[in-house]
């Protein structure tokens, strides 16, 4: 069984850091292969950690996903406008795909999304996240333009999608 929960800053700091270095790493390395781009793994992840308020409430939101007494996977959300959202940092860790957790955290968040009065979710997303992408698909989500905009790196777009909060 999974269970979601807030992210508490104090208590959970260790997990969020472990789960958001092993998400940076993984993405470093597809990066890299993909686009001969890497960053500093240990720089990104302490900048995400001295961040974190834009995750939390009042108006972001940090969730975990807790499976067989192990945390596995973490989703976060940030407003970007009046309305409007963005989901990041969603990350399901190898050992626990494919049981549905992603979907549990994405349901879970879009469901703190409606109940906060956001009617517009959007994300960006490297186009080597394939499962992501059927995930977001699964949620009724569709291609926009990226949010990010990379110019010192021309060769990567990543795939924007968004979806409106029924």
């Amino acid at each position: 069984m999974v269970q979601v929960m807030h992210v508490d800053p104090v208590t959970h700091r260790e997990v969020v850091a472990a789960l958001f270095t092993e998400y940076l790493t993984w993405l470093n390395h597809s990066l890299q292969i993909s686009y001969g781009f890497g960053f500093d793994v240990p720089t990104a992840v302490e900048d995400n950690l001295h961040s974190l308020e834009k995750f939390l409430p009042p108006h972001g939101r940090m969730l975990l996903a807790r499976a067989n007494e192990e945390f596995a996977g973490i989703v976060c959300l940030r407003p970007l406008a009046p309305g409007v959202c963005e989901v990041k940092r969603m990350f399901v860790r190898p050992a626990h795909r494919g049981q549905g957790i992603g979907r549990t955290l994405l349901q879970a968040l879009l469901n703190e999304a409606r109940g906060d009065g956001f009617t517009l979710i959007r994300l960006d997303s490297a186009c080597f996240m394939l499962d992501a992408h059927a995930l977001y698909r699964s949620f009724g989500l569709r291609t926009s333009l990226p949010i990010l905009k990379v110019k010192f790196l021309p060769s990567f777009t990543p795939t924007g999608c968004s979806w409106r909060v029924r």
